[in-house]
């Protein structure tokens, strides 16, 4: 990192891993596959080239492409830089014997398809640093090593960004498989997985947001007659700070997220959701106290009540945010050296 820093254009930002010692061991099979990564910034933009002695297509180079990429960008971040282009250069690429079948089945699937899927992942937080990484390592280990177990609520309120959440998901989805040898990884973190938050941010509530937000409870006071609705909303939200996120899904994301949440009333939520696992209130308690319930999360029930909550916590001034991530389009190679070349 020191080296980028100082020597912006230098051509020397290599991170070697495989090492000529390891020829010395006769019959090695875990000799390194990776012969190094070469991190050249170029226009204010990071990329990588990576060099590999050989790659299995079926496992290694799905993992790999992950795990460097993710290094890259960590890098990126790091030195201030955007992300730029990332090349992966095998010398023997291979598919084992025994792998074969499964191999097939994926290129059938893929066959039946007709169009390619896309899977765009977020960008790395900008306030990423070593400290973030040591956290997520340590619940990393925790989940690896079968020393506890978290549900998609669990990770939610871990102190890390949703970026990172996600990676927690992953890690407790390998729990499950490995650990629990669960024929299907839960319902809630892969419904935690199937969701992509495009924007968070934290607004502290004015009294409008509030009222627009629970119409329906002004709408149908009668119901509460005993409760001043207005008055209970405000002193519950009215200049406090509260997260709004938006997010974007497959169809049926608004039923994934409620099953996630849970029932409204957190003393009916199931285990394993966000107000069955941190909900610590009753409709009880809240007519005795007269206000409402505290039921922790709420989410849009459809997409008509997703654009009003749009309006009411994001605004108009930010509708670029409503159209969905663009999945990266691939680069030819040859179009990528110039921008690698130096005087």
């Amino acid at each position: 990192m020191e080296l980028l820093r100082t020597e912006p254009d230098s051509k020397r930002g290599y991170l070697p891993v495989f090492s000529a010692a390891e020829l010395n061991v006769s019959d090695n099979p875990g000799m390194a596959c990776l012969a190094g990564l070469h991190l050249p910034a170029r226009g204010g933009r990071l990329h990588m080239v990576c060099n590999m002695r050989a790659n299995g297509l079926d496992c290694g180079l799905l993992s790999d492409v992950f795990s460097f990429t993710m290094i890259q960008e960590y890098a990126a971040v790091q030195l201030g830089l955007e992300l730029g282009t990332y090349t992966h250069h095998i010398g023997s690429a291979h598919v084992n014997d025994r792998n074969t079948e499964r191999v097939q089945k994926v290129l059938n699937e893929v066959d039946a398809r007709s169009h390619p899927q896309h899977f765009p992942f977020w960008a790395m937080p900008t306030d990423t640093n070593p400290d973030t990484i040591t956290r997520v390592l340590e619940h990393e280990e925790l989940l690896r090593t079968n020393k506890v177990r978290y549900s998609a609520a669990d990770i939610a309120y871990l102190d890390v960004d949703a970026y990172w959440q996600q990676v927690l998901l992953l890690f407790e989805a390998y729990r499950q498989v490995v650990h629990d040898q669960a024929d299907a990884v839960s319902r809630d973190v892969l419904a935690a997985l199937r969701v992509t938050i495009a924007n968070r941010r934290d607004v502290t509530v004015q009294p409008w947001q509030a009222h627009v937000h629970y119409w329906d409870l002004l709408v149908d006071a009668d119901w509460f007659p005993d409760r001043d609705i207005p008055a209970c909303l405000d002193a519950a939200y009215a200049g406090k700070t509260v997260a709004v996120a938006l997010a974007y899904g497959e169809p049926g994301i608004h039923a994934r997220l409620h099953h996630l949440i849970g029932h409204f009333d957190p003393t009916r939520a199931a285990a394993g959701t966000i107000r069955g696992d941190l909900g610590n209130d009753s409709p009880e308690r809240a007519l005795a106290e007269k206000r409402l319930v505290r039921n922790l999360v709420h989410t849009s029930d459809d997409p008509d009540a997703a654009r009003r909550d749009f309006g009411t916590w994001f605004g108009a001034s930010r509708r670029e945010l409503l159209a969905p991530p663009v999945p990266p389009q691939a680069v030819p190679t040859d179009a990528l050296l110039p921008s690698w070349r130096t005087p």
